[in-house]
C-alpha cells in the first residue's frame, strides 16, 4: 500500500518518505517479544505464497530473477510447520519463530525487499524526520552514515544463514538509540530536552523543527520546545492504543490544524 501511494504521489508532483523504526530493527535483530500468534499464521501464509511465487519463476526459464530468490533457501531450511507454536502475547518472552528467523534476518527477503530501501532519519526542506530522536551524538557521527550502515546491515552484508546473526549496529540499540530515544516526546512538556533539541537542529543546516514517533501522545498529533518538535504517534495500531487517524498538515512556515 506505501509504495503505490508512493507511486501517486510522485504522479501528483509530490512524495511520500517511509522511515524504519525500532519495530523493524527489533524483528532484524531477532527481537519478537511483541510478535503474536496471530502474525505466525500470517508469515506461514507469506512462507506459502512465496514458494508458489518461486516455483512460477523456476518454471519459466526467461523470466528475470530478482534479488531475493538468493534467500529462497533460508526459507525452505526454515524446517517448522506452518502453524508454528506460538504464546498467546508474545510479550513476555523472546518469541522465536523460524520463518519470521528467515524472512526477517539481515539480508532476509522480506528485510532485503521492504526495510533496507528505507532510511531511519530524513531531513526534507527545514524538517527532520526520526521515529525516535536525533541526539548531538548522532549528528556527530553523521546522519548519512547513520542511515547508509543501517542499511548494511539490514541488506546482510557478510551475514549468511549459515553464520550467526550480525548484530545492529550501536546506534540503533538501547535508549539513546536513533529509533528509540524519547527526549522529546515527554507528555509533559517541561521534562522534554529542549536545550538538546535545539543544539541538535542548530548543528543541521536548515533544520528548524524534528517530528517524531515512538512515544504514544494521548492528547493526539501536539507539539513541544516552541513548535521546534512535532509528536505524531497517535497509537494507531489496534495493538497499541486503536487510535484515530490524524495527518498535521504544513504550509510554508504555518502549520494548520490535525484533520
Amino acid at each position: 500500500m506505501l509504495e503505490r501511494l508512493q507511486r501517486q504521489a510522485a504522479a501528483a508532483g509530490g512524495a511520500l518518505y517511509v522511515l524504519n523504526g525500532n519495530h523493524e530493527t527489533m524483528n532484524v535483530a531477532g527481537n519478537y517479544r511483541y510478535a503474536t500468534a496471530g502474525a505466525d499464521l500470517e508469515m506461514a501464509a507469506w512462507k506459502r505464497w512465496r514458494q508458489l511465487g518461486q516455483r512460477l519463476k523456476d518454471s519459466c526459464s526467461s523470466c528475470p530473477q530478482d534479488t531475493a530468490s538468493a534467500a529462497a533457501a533460508s526459507i525452505d531450511a526454515a524446517s517448522a510447520a506452518d502453524t508454528a507454536a506460538a504464546s498467546s502475547s508474545g510479550r513476555g518472552a523472546r518469541q522465536f519463530n523460524p520463518l519470521r528467523e528467515a524472512a526477517l534476518r539481515p539480508g532476509g527477503p522480506i528485510t532485503r525487499r521492504f526495510f533496507a530501501p528505507h532510511p531511519v532519519v530524513l531531513q526534507v526542506g527545514s524538517t527532520l524526520f526520526v521515529h525516535g530522536g536525533v541526539l548531538p551524538s548522532h549528528v556527530e557521527y553523521g546522519l548519512d552514515n547513520i542511515n547508509s550502515e543501517t542499511r548494511e546491515w539490514l541488506m546482510g552484508g557478510a551475514d549468511r544463514p549459515s553464520q550467526k546473526r550480525a548484530p545492529p549496529p550501536k546506534f540503533l540499540r538501547g535508549a539513546d538509540a536513533v529509533v528509540w530515544a524519547r527526549e522529546y516526546s515527554a507528555r509533559d512538556e517541561s521534562r522534554c530536552d529542549c536545550d538538546t533539541l535545539q543544539q541538535v537542529l542548530g548543528s543541521l543546516p536548515g533544520a528548524k523543527r524534528m517530528v517524531v514517533g515512538h512515544t504514544i501522545q494521548d492528547r493526539g498529533i501536539n507539539s513541544a520546545c516552541d513548535g521546534r518538535v512535532l509528536r505524531v504517534d497517535v497509537g494507531l495500531s489496534k495493538g497499541c492504543g486503536n487510535g484515530d487517524v490524524q495527518v498535521r498538515e504544513q504550509q510554508h512556515q504555518h502549520m494548520l490544524s490535525s484533520l
